[in-house]
């Protein structure tokens, strides 16, 4: 819906102030914090090489806004253009027209490794050849941080995702439920300023699913991250 605003924030006005690229939103005469996230117009069509078929136009303007520590969620049928979004958010897609804002800043040409956000894939996407330590940690190597803080970072992680005593163990020698445990560690322990969802439960069954929501909503709770959460379940997206 083009015209959707978050309940949150559906009483409130934005402007973009004459001295930076930041959009402020404000509340009668007080001006309150930045939004953490922001589509403005978004549009994003994919082309077909063959003259004889139209593009697909996969989102059509959407506007939204996500203030600190809100988590939206994004329901919708396959192929109605949720994952697209998030994709466009995360920077694995680039918009073909409209903006996208982090921490009031355009991010539309910023490449995935240079956003302060995270994003938790269906497939959870772990590296197999890695332990379960060196999944968790992976993210903070790469930004090339210090031994010791990748390693008191990487423990708190697994401490927290109950996944301490299997730290030396691979992806395959785990179940579904810790396979996703794993993913969500990688992905907060970079202590990203945006959390993304892609139906990370959609692989689980039906018990597992139903308990795993709630540990995602706690988790989200308790750490406060800005959080976008895509699925294409009614009653998880309600649930969450």
């Amino acid at each position: 819906n083009r015209n959707y605003q978050s309940p949150c924030v559906s009483a409130l006005e934005t402007r973009t102030t004459e001295s930076s690229e930041r959009i402020g939103y404000f509340r009668g005469d007080r001006a309150m914090d930045w939004y953490s996230v922001e589509l403005i117009d978004v549009v994003k069509i994919f082309g077909h090489r063959d003259a004889d078929r139209d593009p697909i136009v996969a989102v059509d303007g959407i506007s939204l806004q996500l203030i600190q520590g809100e988590l939206l969620t994004l329901l919708g049928p396959s192929g109605c253009g949720k994952t697209t979004t998030l994709r466009m958010v995360g920077g694995f897609e680039t918009p073909t027209s409209g903006r996208i804002l982090l921490d009031g800043k355009v991010i539309n040409d910023v490449p995935p490794h240079r956003r302060d956000t995270a994003m938790v894939f269906q497939s959870y996407a772990l590296f197999p050849h890695l332990t379960i330590y060196e999944n968790v940690a992976y993210g903070l190597r790469v930004q090339k941080l210090p031994a010791r803080e990748i390693r008191e970072r990487t423990e708190r992680a697994l401490d927290l995702m109950q996944l301490t005593t299997m730290a030396k163990r691979y992806p395959s020698q785990v179940s579904g439920g810790q396979q996703q445990r794993i993913a969500l560690a990688r992905a907060i322990v970079i202590e990203p300023s945006v959390l993304l969802f892609d139906e990370p439960l959609s692989n689980l069954d039906a018990k597992l699913r139903e308990y795993m929501r709630d540990e995602l909503r706690k988790l989200q709770k308790r750490l406060g991250i800005t959080s976008l959460y895509v699925t294409h379940d009614q009653s998880e997206a309600m649930a969450i």
